[in-house]
């Protein structure tokens, strides 16, 4: 198949605002790949997200690929990607949580975050008093965070306005939930000690 063809004006017109890197990296992309790039370019903010992508290609194989053959999962993907680095440093670190998007998401009531944590921990959920077992520190940071990239790509994803307006983000870049999300993101990537709670408020 013959490479993506595109131009440092083109993608400046798409809403890149270095295009030059832009083109650098499509200029790898096959001309399948055009969809691909159309959601990147929707993303809140389309430098991010490609970068991200481009990382990413170096610990997922076959990304790319998987992103031409799969709609939701390139959406909810790259609009994750384009509204916080937070979320590309936890992808590369954990790139098994790529996995989590490629699923329609939905709202997940508290008490079933509450339980995915707990389960993570080594602690019964149906205990009167969860207990975790040892050095499970690591284990729950990993887990709230795959839960917040959850949240956050149904947040930017969510198809109706109304639901997207009580999930606190928007499709589409430069709206407020994207910000929204953004700001979200930053302030919880790091679990604070009652982490069920406050991923309750972010489900909410």
């Amino acid at each position: 198949m013959s490479r993506l063809q595109t131009t440092q004006g083109n993608l400046a017109r798409r809403g890149f605002a270095d295009s030059a890197a832009a083109a650098r990296i499509v200029s790898e992309w096959d001309e399948g790949s055009e969809d691909v790039l159309q959601v990147v370019s929707e993303s809140a903010d389309p430098d991010l997200a490609l970068q991200g992508l481009h990382r990413l290609q170096d610990v997922v194989p076959g990304l790319l690929d998987r992103l031409c053959a799969d709609r939701l999962l390139t959406r909810q993907l790259v609009m994750t990607l384009g509204v916080s680095a937070s979320f590309l440093q936890h992808l590369v670190a954990h790139p098994e949580h790529v996995d989590l998007l490629q699923s329609p998401l939905v709202r997940t009531p508290a008490s079933a975050l509450r339980s995915e944590l707990l389960t993570a921990v080594g602690a019964d959920p149906q205990a009167a008093s969860p207990v975790a077992s040892a050095g499970s520190s690591d284990r729950l940071r990993i887990a709230y965070r795959g839960a917040l990239l959850r949240i956050a790509a149904r947040d930017l994803c969510a198809p109706e306005p109304i639901e997207a307006a009580r999930s606190g983000g928007q499709n589409g870049r430069g709206h407020q939930g994207a910000r929204s999300v953004r700001n979200r993101a930053s302030a919880r990537m790091t679990p604070p000690g009652a982490s069920s709670l406050t991923l309750a408020a972010a489900a909410s």
